[in-house]
């Protein structure tokens, strides 16, 4: 699960907390998270307007100084592959493309099957379109203010600065910008023609279900592990390096049974005593059939995303989410809690 754009005001659930076996966890998350020291930000919520035409940076917050950023840093030949064409997936890749272009790194491209291709470049248009008019209306104000900003200073002395109150805009304002440059960067399509060495897939999932789902909602489209592992050998096949990444960034990827604690990671490759093996570990099987030097990743808890104080993907457990409020008490890095199957 990852966070589904809804309204730039509330985030809620598209349905309730779910616990049953057959069923998968809520899509939406909070616009703003919490600090990992688990102070709530009294922030949240609040429209993406900009507070003055003129920034007002603090000098004990931002230091003058230079940095030896690098920018236009070169990337390694990834794509993000969606086995579904529905708008929750564009929101899903701006989650991996968002990081990458506040580092000024190339957006990855968003693939599907060719079935699918049309579904999804609709889906873009409707997404581009209630988006730039919504909740990422600012992003033009924001690249114009920020940009220059980061390219002195550095990403998170400005986001920092942004939170602390030393840069007067909404705390949201660098998330903003990522997303904005992310969707606009957003191709569909492979034009490099090197080998694909890492393959993010997207779509929703629940700890010890083999299944990737379309939207949070009970009853939506699911696909097997086994169909999209050869869906994406079908649709990419000698495109894809031997030792090719696949990382599974649904939520409880890389959980055969739901976490009570981010230490309780000696589950990664077991089976429980019901016998239930992880996504990863599902994928892992069927993708030695086609692919059978992969890697395969998944992720312990759950996916959160377009947070205020994260620049990057970022994990929660299940129980430190309240989907009636949609805070959250406590987020990790999304790396710390990745697992190799």
């Amino acid at each position: 699960m990852i966070g589904k754009i809804v309204s730039e005001s509330v985030m809620t659930p598209k349905s309730a907390h779910i616990g049953q076996t057959k069923s998968h966890r809520p899509t939406a998350k909070p616009v703003n998270q919490v600090s990992q020291n688990a102070t709530v930000r009294s922030s949240g919520y609040h429209n993406t307007m900009v507070d003055s035409n003129t920034l007002s940076v603090a000098p004990n917050i931002i230091k003058l100084k230079n940095n030896n950023e690098t920018f236009s840093l070169p990337s390694k030949n990834a794509v993000i592959y969606s086995p579904f064409g529905h708008q929750d997936m564009i929101c899903q890749a701006l989650r991996i493309n968002t990081p990458r272009v506040l580092k000024n790194k190339a957006a990855l491209p968003l693939l599907s099957s060719k079935l699918l291709r049309p579904m999804l470049q609709e889906s873009v248009r409707e997404f581009k379109k209630s988006e730039l008019q919504g909740k990422l209306k600012n992003g033009a104000v924001y690249d114009q203010k920020l940009t220059p900003l980061i390219a002195e200073h550095g990403l998170a002395t400005v986001h920092d600065a942004i939170l602390q109150g030393g840069i007067a805009l909404n705390k949201n304002a660098v998330t903003v910008l990522g997303e904005y440059k992310a969707l606009n960067q957003l191709q569909l399509e492979l034009k490099s023609s090197q080998k694909i060495d890492t393959i993010y897939v997207i779509g929703h999932g629940e700890a010890g279900q083999p299944y990737l789902y379309e939207t949070s909602k009970i009853g939506c489209r699911q696909k097997h592990i086994a169909d999209v592992m050869k869906e994406i050998y079908a649709s990419l096949g000698n495109k894809i390096a031997s030792n090719v990444k696949i990382k599974l960034t649904a939520c409880e990827s890389a959980d055969a049974e739901r976490l009570d604690s981010f230490n309780q990671l000696t589950q990664k490759k077991r089976i429980d005593k019901n016998h239930t093996h992880s996504l990863a570990a599902h994928a892992k099987i069927e993708a030695q059939k086609v692919v059978p030097e992969a890697r395969i990743y998944g992720y312990h808890g759950i996916g959160i995303s377009r947070g205020s104080d994260y620049l990057s993907k970022a994990q929660c457990l299940d129980s430190d989410f309240d989907s009636k409020t949609g805070q959250v008490t406590h987020w990790v890095n999304a790396k710390s809690v990745r697992e190799t199957f």
